[in-house]
């Protein structure tokens, strides 16, 4: 096992550089495949006005999500 802490700096003052994703993204599809989804299908494109409008109620947000996850997870692509 190697030591990765204390990191190694050249600078000492400096702190260390953090790199992590901080956006949550859906099991098993990445986060790319979501923003293209909406870009492929016009049913969804209203979906982010929905989730950033603040008059949306609880029950458009719901909805709304429900739409995005069934897509999300559907498979639409037709045997021959």
């Amino acid at each position: 096992m190697h030591n990765v802490w204390p990191p190694i700096r050249h600078n000492k003052r400096q702190p260390p550089v953090m790199y992590h994703d901080t956006t949550s993204g859906f099991y098993g599809k990445g986060k790319l495949q979501a923003i293209q989804l909406f870009n492929r299908i016009k049913y969804l494109q209203d979906i982010p006005e929905i989730f950033n409008n603040p008059k949306s109620t609880y029950t458009d947000i719901e909805r709304a999500g429900d739409r995005f996850i069934i897509a999300l997870y559907s498979n639409t692509k037709k045997v021959a």
